[in-house]
């Protein structure tokens, strides 16, 4: 489970009402040395289009709207042991995003949204992922934990009260925490708590949604009743 980053990557294939219409080059490498320390580096180059909602929703479609045109780098040093008993996992990494004519819905004066384009957008930040297992009789234990600095900043822009300011509802910082329990793969208990840091609700950044915690558990257990394999889960 991983914070998402501000910038859309995947691309489609299809075009629907709520889809957009992407293209993509990539370049991936990846080195890995016995299975204990790996380096990847991605560079993708994507352009993407405007949605059909974007360009023609009733009431706030915007017509004139350009093509975004993007840059992204993505980079990841994993280290990991080769241990039975006790796992450890410590990715280290960093991205960078620098796209052109960001396509972003916005509130207006008249009570609706309306999309437009922001000129540049730069975005990066490291990334931090940890986790460590450890196997004790019929019992299995994890600890997982991830952070992303989520810096999106709007660049070179006219109006000097909008340059460097945060991208709105985007967070600056994701954590994220979990811990699994698991018995005989037949009982197993998970837990993950999530913080995001304040989300901007206005292009200035002068007012602001607070940070905001979430949490969730699940329980469930296996079991098997002529032949039949049932599952009970329990959420809160």
């Amino acid at each position: 489970e991983r914070a998402e980053k501000f910038h859309r990557r995947k691309g489609v294939s299809s075009v629907h009402l709520d889809h957009a219409i992407r293209r993509e080059r990539k370049v991936q490498l990846v080195q890995q040395i016995r299975h204990v320390f790996l380096a990847e580096t991605k560079v993708p180059v994507q352009d993407r289009y405007p949605t059909l909602n974007d360009r023609f929703w009733p009431i706030g479609g915007n017509s004139d709207l350009k093509p975004e045109y993007s840059w992204s780098g993505d980079f990841k040093f994993r280290i990991k042991t080769a241990e039975k008993l006790v796992k450890i996992k410590v990715d280290l990494g960093g991205y960078t995003n620098y796209v052109k004519n960001w396509i972003q819905w916005t509130a207006t004066n008249f009570g609706y949204w309306e999309p437009e384009n922001l000129s540049r957008v730069l975005g990066f930040g490291p990334e931090i992922v940890a986790e460590i297992e450890y196997n004790y009789k019929m019992q299995h234990f994890a600890l997982r934990s991830n952070y992303q600095l989520n810096s999106a900043r709007r660049i070179l822009e006219m109006d000097p009260m909008l340059e460097n300011r945060q991208l709105i509802y985007t967070p600056e910082h994701c954590l994220n925490v979990g811990f699994d329990w698991s018995f005989l793969e037949k009982i197993s208990f998970i837990y993950r708590h999530n913080f995001y840091s304040r989300r901007y609700l206005d292009n200035g950044n002068q007012n602001w949604l607070p940070s905001s915690h979430t949490a969730y558990t699940r329980l469930d257990w296996n079991f098997k009743i002529l032949q039949l394999n049932l599952s009970l889960s329990g959420i809160s």
